[in-house]
């Protein structure tokens, strides 16, 4: 069995990438990355290819790519029905735990936490998900218990486990080259609530990759996210996305908000001031806020130009990271065009309809994404919350 940790220190990121006019060379996550994921469209362990992705550019001044992904809305695994932001991880229902081996690609590994392989401990596909799936079962409510403490019938209470994993696994139904899941700390069984620990792993991804074409992003409940188990997606689009140089304006601290963008939201930077623990800290304090609000939103990580209300004209480069709070969608997914989750809030637009496709305008984007983004008078009242929290 192949060994799957990828081990990894503050030495491995890389903080400048090249141009968009200058292809990167691919750094070692970049090689082990890719060569997995091409092994898993030949072994044929996706529900489809992506050979017929058809991909086009609207016009406008938003820039929105706009690619036709027909299989992915007929042939992917039926989202699953939130009723919540606070709904419990339930493991009768479909869970990371309960993938084929054969979608994991690799167990990233940051320099506190690698196993000692003197020891024999480095873990093979069959070792990254325990037997029974999640963590210590005696940690575990039984679904009696839990229907008496009032939450939904099946859900558990869980405890973090030390030495809980963070797995990177194919996306069985891709978006784009290389789609792939984050999922932290994957026996700890987590519900889809962003946690400080997997938003820094997510940080840390992005910069293990010397391409600008790489983003991760993220779902909250009720903000079109598919399955409660903690996760991230990931992937390449060989497009820059507006996002990426929009202009900011400052709220509080390290906190700025979004210019000249169709939804309102919230941005941080990457800088001298901030360090990667710092940035997911920041995140996590307004993720965190939103939730405990009942405030569905998405993150989307990327490289782009440094925040400013100049950002499209500055030189040097960033990391962004994007939170819209936004409107809350509860029950199946059912726009015959497409949702409004991180990637369409980013100005990338997965379709899923010829007739869709074919007649998608600029205009028409706008106004579908406005109908989610928060009202200029509701985000007024956030940002007077966002300015009371420590960062």
């Amino acid at each position: 069995m192949e060994e799957l940790q990828f081990k990894y220190s503050n030495s491995d990121f890389i903080l400048r990438t090249p141009s968009w006019q200058n292809p990167s060379t691919k750094s070692k996550f970049d090689s082990v990355l890719m060569g997995r994921w091409d092994n898993a469209v030949t072994n044929g362990c996706f529900r489809y290819t992506l050979d017929d992705l058809q991909t086009k550019l609207i016009p406008g001044p938003m820039k929105y790519i706009a690619q036709l992904n027909l299989k992915r809305a007929s042939d992917r695994r039926k989202p699953q029905e939130m009723l919540s932001l606070s709904q419990p991880f339930n493991p009768n229902k479909f869970n990371f735990t309960k993938i084929n081996d054969k979608e994991i690609l690799i167990e990233l590994c940051p320099d506190s936490s690698i196993k000692n392989k003197d020891k024999g401990e480095a873990i093979v596909a069959n070792d990254c998900i325990t037997s029974n799936g999640c963590a210590d079962p005696n940690t575990n409510a039984t679904e009696e218990e839990s229907e008496e403490n009032g939450v939904l019938e099946g859900a558990v209470k869980r405890q973090k486990t030390t030495n809980s994993k963070h797995v990177v696994i194919i996306n069985v139904s891709p978006l784009e080259y290389c789609n792939i899941l984050l999922v932290p700390n994957i026996q700890d069984c987590l519900p889809q609530m962003f946690t400080q620990e997997g938003i820094q792993v997510a940080l840390e991804m992005l910069l293990l990759s010397s391409r600008r074409s790489f983003r991760v992003c993220g779902n909250s409940l009720g903000a079109f996210a598919s399955v409660n188990h903690l996760h991230f997606h990931a992937y390449h689009l060989n497009y820059e996305l507006k996002i990426e140089t929009v202009p900011t304006k400052l709220v509080h601290g390290p906190c700025h908000e979004l210019l000249d963008w169709p939804a309102r939201g919230f941005i941080f930077q990457l800088d001298e001031a901030t360090n990667v623990q710092k940035l997911a800290r920041c995140i996590y304090t307004v993720a965190n806020h939103l939730h405990s609000n009942e405030i569905a939103h998405n993150i989307f990580l990327t490289r782009g130009a440094p925040l400013g209300s100049e950002a499209d004209g500055l030189q040097g480069e960033t990391v962004r990271a994007i939170i819209w709070p936004r409107k809350s969608c509860f029950g199946a997914k059912t726009d015959e065009v497409f949702n409004v989750a991180v990637c369409e809030l980013a100005g990338h637009l997965p379709i899923y309809s010829r007739e869709g496709y074919a007649n998608l305008t600029e205009e028409w984007t706008i106004g579908h994404v406005n109908e989610v983004s928060l009202s200029e008078q509701s985000f007024d009242v956030l940002k007077e919350d966002i300015k009371k929290l420590q960062f």
